[in-house]
């Protein structure tokens, strides 16, 4: 699937119209989900021969044509008005032989099939009696009834369960609209103009230009901070272009301090973009909270914070593209840790004290800062990316789990919580082998990943530092008996001709200094010495010179 977006310059009609259909649609699937929820209940209840109307007889329900569901006609009672739902005084539970107070409430108590009218609560023949929902759109108002039963058979799945849909309150607001059937309900009209139904033709920009004589099949209506955009979805490949190295495989780290680590010792530096837009969030949230709520004035300052999350979101979406881009289309095997990052975003537990009064200190402000520094990387949806365009360029991928990774010794493998001396330090206690912790635990990454071909491990070799336009290198934590002969020979040239210098500069003389003194940042910047892994001072200044005199 490949999706070209457009800026959307609407009316202000058509701006309503949107606004009000967003807002109408959460009634669908509200609606949907709760008699999901009733199908549900009477599936358990009948698996567990659960008598679901015992002690119903008090009650006579009535139906209200407005709402789906059931109320007490007695007002009087203790269970009247309660979200004018229904509900028994008692049911007897078989199994147990035990009788309870009250059922759990019910929406849709004398439906025959819920899920079977489920799947219908969008269409115009159930309802009748509401004719603002028949202005919506039909194709709109079943991608919202398609939506919500793909994410309920996703929460019933035993094998890779998710969470549970939630009821769209009010301040949960769809922000887009669908419709999966735009290759016959939808043309273009011109070169910068579409016609959709009910809404008329709305204009987007250069839209024939990039589409050319390709065919959609989705359109989307996206609405955003910074306004509304037009979305089509096309049937086809994103095509990339191969590995640049196919039998190279390489082993990456995600991170906080360096965003990703690869075994090679390249680094990916953390843009922290939702550090750097903090405070002018700050600035806009205090500006709002001092003016009148739902003024002209709170509205435009809501937006601006809009805008400003916005634009931190697209900037770590385009970050990761270009940077997974360059990954799948540089090597032919990728090893990546996985994290699991709702559990490394978990809060931390309250602990008692030792006296059960008080609460003790459980370092909860300081795992808020961890936790917001994790989700702002984006590690998760790095993953996907990689994963995704690997299978376009033949990638092989691996997700390897995160257990021990940063613990374990590369060279001989041993496993030791001591290894670990710094964030940034490793040395493994029963070889001695140093290397930085990030690299080591990229190098383990790659190791344990099951390939299914050879691969020639891009490792970084003792002492090397590795440079690239698309980062960093890190330096190397080995001394210079594990150097390599050629840094070695280079580091013996740097003597060398560091001690010719120092010859000739005190054969000629320290010439004599006139003008006007040095200024505080220039004495800083002529002392200053370019120093290496190994404390070789690589250059001199006059005044150095002077002073060894």
């Amino acid at each position: 699937m490949k999706t070209l977006e457009f800026k959307l310059y609407l009316s202000k009609s058509q701006q309503t119209t949107i606004d009000r259909w967003l807002i109408d649609l959460k009634w669908i699937w509200n609606a949907g989900l709760s008699l999901l929820e009733e199908d549900q209940q009477r599936r358990w209840r009948t698996k567990n021969d659960f008598d679901p109307m015992d002690g119903a007889e008090k009650w006579q329900f009535y139906r209200n044509p407005d709402r789906w569901d059931w109320q007490p006609e007695d007002s009087k009672s203790d269970f009247a008005g309660v979200f004018g739902l229904a509900c028994s005084c008692t049911y007897y539970h078989k199994a147990s032989q035990q009788r309870y107070p009250a059922c759990e409430i019910r929406h849709h108590m004398q439906v025959e099939e819920p899920f079977k009218l489920a799947g219908k609560i969008q269409t115009n023949k159930v309802n009748r009696d509401k004719p603002w929902l028949h202005a919506i759109c039909s194709r709109i108002r079943h991608s919202v009834i398609r939506s919500l039963m793909r994410a309920w058979k996703r929460y019933l799945d035993p094998c890779d369960p998710t969470r549970k849909p939630n009821y769209k309150g009010k301040r949960d607001k769809f922000t887009s609209l669908t419709n999966q059937n735009g290759k016959v309900t939808c043309c273009l009209v011109g070169a910068n103009h579409i016609k959709l139904p009910i809404l008329g033709v709305l204009k987007a920009k250069g839209i024939k230009v990039r589409l050319g004589d390709r065919q959609f099949e989705t359109v989307r209506i996206v609405k955003r901070a910074s306004g509304y955009y037009l979305q089509l979805l096309l049937h086809e490949q994103l095509t990339l272009d191969a590995p640049k190295y196919p039998d190279d495989a390489i082993g990456l780290d995600p991170g906080v301090a360096n965003a990703l680590t690869r075994s090679d010792g390249w680094v990916a530096k953390n843009l922290r973009l939702y550090r750097k837009s903090e405070r002018k969030l700050a600035r806009l949230q205090r500006q709002a909270s001092r003016q009148r709520l739902g003024s002209k004035n709170w509205q435009k300052t809501i937006k601006q914070i809009g805008k400003l999350h916005e634009r931190t979101a697209m900037r770590r979406k385009h970050r990761n593209h270009k940077l997974s881009t360059y990954l799948v289309q540089t090597f032919g095997g990728i090893a990546l840790e996985e994290n699991n990052l709702q559990n490394m975003t978990r809060r931390p537990k309250p602990k008692l004290r030792e006296d059960g009064k008080e609460y003790a200190r459980n370092n909860a402000t300081a795992k808020a800062g961890l936790n917001k520094a994790l989700l702002d990387v984006g590690i998760g949806q790095l993953q996907k990316l990689i994963e995704t365009k690997s299978k376009i360029t033949g990638t092989e991928f691996h997700a390897i789990a995160s257990q021990y990774n940063s613990q374990t010794c590369m060279q001989c493998g041993a496993v030791d919580r001591a290894s670990r001396l710094t964030q940034s330090e490793f040395c493994c206690m029963t070889c001695g082998y140093q290397e930085h912790a990030d690299v080591n635990a990229a190098q383990v990454v790659l190791n344990k990943a099951p390939w299914t071909r050879e691969f020639r491990f891009r490792l970084r070799e003792p002492g090397e530092q590795s440079s690239s336009r698309k980062g960093t290198a890190l330096p190397s934590r080995n001394r210079q008996g594990n150097l390599t002969k050629p840094a070695a020979e280079s580091s013996m040239g740097c003597q060398q001709e560091l001690a010719c210098a120092v010859t000739r500069l005190t054969q000629v003389g320290t010439p004599e200094i006139t003008g006007k003194p040095l200024s505080k940042r220039s004495r800083k910047s002529s002392k200053r010495l370019a120093h290496s892994d190994l404390d070789i001072p690589l250059q001199l200044s006059l005044w150095d010179t002077a002073e060894m005199r």
